[in-house]
C-alpha cells in the first residue's frame, strides 16, 4: 500500500511538471542586469523516434548594464553569435537536454565594452563569451490581435566564459535566462510533431532568480523523499 500511495504521488509530480514545461517558465519580467539583447532564427527538425532537435542560431546586439548604460556586442568590425541547441520529445515538447554558446564570430576585430565594470578587457575572435547547459525549456503560442506570436524561455546553469572571466557577467551559482518571442509564428502549430523555421526571434539572456515552477519541482521531490522516509519507518 505504501509504494502504491508513493507511486500514484511520483506520477502526480511528474505529470505537474510536464504541464510545467509545455507552458512558459515565467522567466518573463524576472531579468536582471547585465540584459545581452539578441536575434535569431530558430530551426525544428522531428526526428524518426520520440525526439526532435530545436536549433536558436543568432547574434547579440548589445548588453545593459544595471546603470541603464548600453555597450554593443555586434557592431561594424565585429559580430558576437550564438546558439542554442536542445533535444526536446515529439509529443509535449519536455526537454530532454540543451547547450547554450555564444562566441565572438572568426575574422572579428577584438573589441572591448567601454561602459562596463571591467573596460579594459579585450574579447578576440574565437573567444566564448558564455556558455551553459540548458536544464528547463517553455513554450506558448498566441493570437494576439490576429497575429500569431511563439514564445519561448530557457533556463541556464553552469554559466561560464569572458564574460564571466572578465566580471562583466555573473556566472554559476547563479543562473542565466532566456526569453523569446517571434512576431510571425503561422508555421509553426504550437507543437512539435512537424518541421517549422521562424525566420525572425528576438529576445534576452541575463541573471535570473529561479522561476516558482522550477522551485515547486524542487519542492515536490524533497516532499517524496520525506514521505518515503515515513514510510520505512
Amino acid at each position: 500500500m505504501k509504494k502504491i500511495i508513493l507511486l500514484v504521488l511520483m506520477a502526480f509530480i511528474l505529470c505537474t511538471v510536464s504541464t510545467a514545461q509545455a507552458a512558459l517558465l515565467g522567466v518573463s519580467g524576472k531579468l536582471l542586469k547585465p540584459d545581452i539583447a539578441w536575434t535569431a532564427k530558430l530551426t525544428y527538425t522531428p526526428f524518426q523516434g520520440p525526439y526532435g532537435s530545436f536549433d536558436l542560431s543568432g547574434f547579440d546586439t548589445t548588453i545593459t548594464y544595471q546603470n541603464l548604460d548600453v555597450d554593443y556586442l555586434s557592431a561594424p568590425g565585429y559580430m558576437t553569435e550564438f546558439q542554442v541547441t536542445m533535444m526536446v520529445n515529439k509529443s509535449d515538447g519536455t526537454l530532454i537536454n540543451g547547450s547554450m554558446k555564444e562566441v565572438v564570430k572568426a575574422g572579428s576585430t577584438p573589441f572591448s565594452l567601454p561602459k562596463s565594470s571591467n573596460p579594459g578587457f579585450v574579447f578576440n575572435p574565437g573567444d566564448v563569451l558564455l556558455s551553459g547547459n540548458i536544464y528547463a525549456f517553455g513554450f506558448n503560442k498566441s493570437t494576439i490581435n490576429g497575429s500569431q506570436f511563439g514564445f519561448f524561455d530557457f533556463l541556464v546553469d553552469n554559466v561560464a566564459g569572458k564574460l564571466v572571466d572578465a566580471g562583466i557577467y555573473p556566472g554559476a551559482p547563479i543562473n542565466t535566462g532566456m526569453v523569446g518571442w517571434a512576431e510571425n509564428a503561422a508555421a509553426w502549430n504550437g507543437g512539435f510533431n512537424n518541421a517549422f523555421t521562424l525566420n525572425v526571434v528576438k529576445g534576452d539572456k541575463a541573471p535570473v532568480p529561479i522561476p516558482a515552477p522550477i522551485l515547486l519541482l524542487g519542492a515536490g521531490l524533497m516532499g517524496l523523499v520525506g514521505l518515503r522516509k515515513r514510510f520505512n519507518k
